[in-house]
């Protein structure tokens, strides 16, 4: 179907593939003499079409850090606090993750991940003169369908993230994880 529109271009010239049928045709198929472009227009689509871009490219704000994507498990999964938001409460030894889902995907599932206090939740990186790598540092410490998860055993100090993933047969063993909270850390 895609194909479809060039094919019917294509078949509306067949007759002209009939010899001698061009030539009596005369000026009715003749090419429309196309009007003469002067260099103000030129010059004015040069700089609107290339001017104006690199100006905006050159302007525009860098993305640095681990604000806005990280890859987790070799896929860039954006960072999004307004989709995910968790908070971290202290019960006792353990801490209880809760969070809001604001993606609207009906079969998902959550990973929670967390980072030992003396190490970094997200390690970045340049290689050459190319893009930051943001790559998760963190254990998964488990998949839940319930939007709350208990770490009993955390390490003073830890920071969280919770990870919304799905596949297409509903399997929380699968699944790719679309989109990271922010790391929260639980308060002492």
């Amino acid at each position: 179907m895609p194909a479809f529109p060039a094919f019917v271009v294509l078949l509306a010239f067949v007759p002209l593939l009939v010899p001698g049928l061009a030539a009596r045709l005369g000026p009715r198929i003749a090419p429309i003499a196309a009007p003469r472009v002067g260099r103000r227009a030129v010059l004015a689509a040069a700089i609107l079409f290339a001017v104006v871009p690199l100006g905006v490219a050159g302007l525009w704000r860098e993305i640095g850090g681990a604000g806005d994507a990280v890859i987790v498990n070799d896929i860039l999964t954006p960072v999004d606090a307004h989709e995910v938001a968790v908070r971290a409460t202290r019960e006792g030894i353990a801490v209880r993750l809760t969070w809001d889902d604001r993606t609207n995907a009906r079969r998902d599932f959550y990973h929670v991940f967390r980072a030992d206090p003396n190490k970094p939740d997200v390690a970045c990186g340049r290689a050459g003169h190319g893009a930051m790598r943001c790559e998760l540092e963190m254990i998964d410490l488990g998949v839940t369908r319930r939007r709350s998860f208990v770490d009993k055993s955390p390490q003073p100090g830890s920071t969280y993230r919770v990870g919304i993933a799905a596949n297409w047969i509903d399997d929380p063993s699968g699944g790719d994880v679309f989109v990271l909270s922010r790391a929260v850390r639980a308060a002492s």
